[in-house]
């Protein structure tokens, strides 16, 4: 009896010291990662992109001299989300009017023009195509050049970043021109009114 004690004691140490091993062993299996932020900012941008109102009525450049006879070129009304010419009446060849106006980039972002489109919501007859209107012989350009010979596009038409003070700005010009130069062209040309005739410029981010 005294020898079958001494093998249960030495069972149970055996099974004792076989846990404690065990434990042992999946302690040293056991890892603890640790990540840390020690400083998170949030940078505040901004995004403010509009026409420049330091002038809100524009004067046109127009032909000073050989104008026709009812030749009209109005004042631009400017604001911060548009421009707006009133009155526009060209009769002859070499009659011609520039508005040059401003887009501010106020924000702290750059800006892109993603999108340039042109439509004609009132009467008279005209085809658009980016930035180009024509009505008859008139003919409506958005460039960047006086010249209107560097058209306004969403490949080359961008803002770098500015801020709330100091904005970047971009220099554009609308030109309206009577296009022709012969004497057949000009017989062709019936009069006609034109109204509502619009160019939505989109901006996005780069």
């Amino acid at each position: 009896m005294k020898r079958n004690k001494k093998t249960l004691y030495t069972i149970i140490l055996i099974l004792v010291v076989i846990i404690i091993s065990l434990s042992i062993a999946f302690a040293a299996l056991s890892t603890t990662l640790i990540v840390n932020f020690a400083s998170v900012n949030q940078n505040a941008y901004t995004w403010n992109v509009q026409f420049d109102t330091g002038t809100t009525n524009v004067a046109p450049t127009k032909n000073s001299t050989n104008q026709s006879s009812n030749f009209t070129c109005d004042n631009a009304t400017v604001s911060a989300s548009s421009v707006t010419v009133s009155n526009v009446k060209l009769s002859k060849p070499g009659d011609y009017c520039i508005w040059a106006f401003k887009v501010d980039n106020y924000g702290t972002m750059p800006a892109k023009l993603t999108n340039i489109s042109s439509s004609k919501a009132g009467t008279g007859s005209c085809t658009t195509s980016g930035a180009t209107i024509t009505c008859g012989c008139v003919t409506f350009k958005l460039a960047k050049n006086t010249a209107g010979s560097t058209l306004v596009t969403t490949s080359n038409t961008s803002l770098a970043a500015g801020s709330s003070t100091t904005p970047t700005q971009l220099q554009l010009y609308l030109r309206a021109d009577y296009t022709p130069t012969t004497v057949a062209q000009v017989n062709a040309c019936a009069a006609q009114t034109n109204t509502n005739l619009t160019y939505t410029l989109t901006w996005g981010t780069n």
